[in-house]
């Protein structure tokens, strides 16, 4: 009998830990973009004045160091499927320009929306009606 039960082959941790490190990368990018915009305008005190956005400054580094962890992620989910997916590395550096700000808005967009809602109600999935269920009736 217990031959017949399924074994989840892999953790679904290793998915967790990504979501997590987009979610912060997305807040940490937004709010160092946020506090440099300010600082040309306002007097920051110095613990949180941005002079620059390039990785030698600190958030620069935080915002870099969350890029090289989610690639190493990705990297270890996927070895078992791309065994040559390390050399790519090279190339994998430009895919964020466009994930990541489609990643970067959707997630401070959404995750402020869900999180602070009053309501909590289960999230549920409606698929759209493709026409399936009219040819049934004809």
């Amino acid at each position: 009998m217990h031959a017949l039960r399924a074994q989840p082959s892999t953790s679904l941790w290793p998915l967790v830990a990504e979501f997590c490190l987009s979610t912060f990368w997305a807040f940490a990018f937004a709010m160092s973009i946020l506090l440099w915009a300010l600082g040309k305008f306002v007097e920051l005190p110095p613990h949180i004045h941005i002079e620059t956005l390039v990785p030698p400054a600190f958030t620069g580094l935080v915002l870099a160091m969350a890029c090289l962890l989610q690639f190493a992620l990705s990297i270890f989910i996927d070895r078992r499927y791309e065994s040559k997916l390390a050399g790519a590395l090279y190339w994998v550096v430009w895919y964020p320009l466009a994930y990541w700000m489609l990643s970067l808005f959707t997630s401070l967009v959404s995750f402020p929306k869900v999180m602070l809602k009053l309501r909590r109600r289960r999230a549920r999935w409606v698929s759209p009606d493709r026409g399936i269920k009219a040819l049934e009736k004809s």
